[in-house]
C-alpha cells in the first residue's frame, strides 16, 4: 500500500518555545525515524520556516541519516 502523508518541517519541536531556530533535534530525529519506519518518506521544507534554518534541519535529520532512495522531498 503506497502511503500518501508527508512530514512538515514547518512546526518543529523546540528546545526554547521563543527561539524558532532552537530545534529539539533528538526528538526531531526520533520522530523522522518513526515517520520513515513506518512506511512514509515524504518530506516538505521551505525556507522561511523556522527562521531559515528548516532545511538545515531536514538535511542533518534525514539526508544524511537515511538513504536518499528511501525518501522524497517537496518544496
Amino acid at each position: 500500500m503506497k502511503k500518501e502523508l508527508g512530514f512538515g518541517f514547518m512546526r518543529l519541536p523546540l528546545t526554547d518555545p521563543t527561539d524558532q531556530k532552537a530545534i529539539d533535534y533528538d526528538l526531531l530525529i526520533k520522530m523522522v525515524d518513526y515517520f520513515m519506519e513506518n512506511g512514509f518518506n515524504v518530506f516538505d521544507a521551505a525556507i522561511v520556516y523556522h527562521e531559515g534554518i528548516c532545511e538545515q534541519a531536514l538535511k542533518k535529520t534525514v539526508v544524511d541519516r537515511w538513504f536518499f532512495l528511501n525518501f522524497g522531498y517537496a518544496v
